[in-house]
């Protein structure tokens, strides 16, 4: 009895064959892939303050997620985001915001600096969407808002959903298409905060 317990020790143990390796764990994260802006000839005498907002979506957890087909989502098993989507996508907009010299500051709520613009930003999906077959694409959502802090009005609030095809159905692909979906959204948003701000003086 004692031979074949050894025995079967022996086989469980050898050269990882019999009982397989859990994959090792991959992060990944959020990046502007965007060239440094051109500054504005003049900024924006406003100083903006960017608000994370958090929110329980799918879409803001450390999970990366994929669908396999409408209104679905699930995780993949050992890939993550460093991040939470809504704090480092705000993070993102302030540093492209500061980049782009569009205000006369820009920073982010907590800091400690005021600012007279508020820019609430809530990511409500982000995804590596592969029901359309091939590599799929990779897409987020997020919503956001533009508030004048010293009226306490509501200056402009817009839903931006950009998406960009992924080289192949895994989690590598899906976050460099995410990433590529991420850049235009900062493109857009940063764009259009300064049209909203600038409009409204």
């Amino acid at each position: 009895m004692w031979r074949v317990v050894c025995a079967t020790l022996v086989l469980l143990a050898g050269c990882g064959q019999i009982l397989p390796e859990r994959s090792a764990q991959s992060y990944y994260r959020f990046e502007d892939g965007a060239p440094t802006p051109a500054p504005r000839a003049q900024p924006i005498p406003h100083a903006v303050v960017v608000s994370p907002i958090s929110s329980n979506a799918v879409g803001n957890a450390y999970g990366m997620s994929f669908s396999r087909a409408s209104g679905e989502r699930a995780f993949y098993q050992y890939n993550e985001w460093t991040d939470r989507p809504t704090l480092r996508v705000a993070q993102l907009l302030v540093q492209r915001m500061e980049a782009r010299q569009a205000f006369t500051s820009v920073t982010r709520l907590g800091s400690g600096v005021s600012g007279d613009v508020l820019v609430n930003v809530v990511v409500d999906d982000v995804v590596h969407d592969l029901s359309a077959g091939g590599g799929g694409v990779g897409r987020i959502s997020v919503v956001v808002e533009v508030v004048d802090r010293r009226q306490r009005r509501l200056l402009g609030r817009h839903t931006f959903v950009e998406s960009a095809p992924a080289a192949a159905p895994d989690a590598a692909a899906g976050a460099a298409a995410i990433n590529r979906a991420l850049t235009a959204f900062l493109d857009e948003a940063s764009a259009w905060i300064e049209s909203v701000v600038e409009t409204s003086n």
